[in-house]
């Protein structure tokens, strides 16, 4: 009985705090009244941002977008210039690095007829020798 006495007086503490308490008090709400204050920090690729994939060896950073996927280097995000982009023929459902970061593995569906899955290599040295 007592257990349940402790528990009712916690319940009923927890609906004395207001919803918004919990919340970190150092930000600031995003209201149409304040969005003409955000500014943008960075833009990774363009169209709409599908997946991201980190590099095991930390030199880039794949964004796979509606276009297809942009090679950044990890230390330059905030570059001026485009990063290399590989054109893919559908949009991009999951990739990943090999271990050595050298490669970028795609599954892409490349025969339209009979939509059988084949994995694309893209080798990421070619692509930056090569501008893309």
């Amino acid at each position: 009985m007592k257990g349940f006495y402790t528990l009712l007086t916690v319940v009923m503490l927890l609906c004395l705090v207001p919803a918004g308490a919990a919340q970190d008090g150092g930000r600031q709400v995003i209201t149409p009244d304040s969005a003409n204050q955000m500014i943008e920090l960075i833009r990774l690729g363009r169209g709409s941002t599908e997946y991201v994939a980190y590099s095991p060896d930390g030199q880039t950073i794949a964004v796979a977008s509606t276009i297809g996927v942009w090679l950044y280097p990890a230390a330059e995000l905030n570059t001026e210039t485009e990063p290399p982009l590989l054109k893919t023929i559908k949009l991009v459902e999951a990739m990943a690095f090999a271990p050595d970061g050298s490669t970028l593995v795609l599954p892409a569906f490349q025969q339209k007829s009979r939509c059988q899955p084949t994995t694309t290599f893209f080798k990421l040295q070619n692509s930056r020798e090569q501008g893309a």
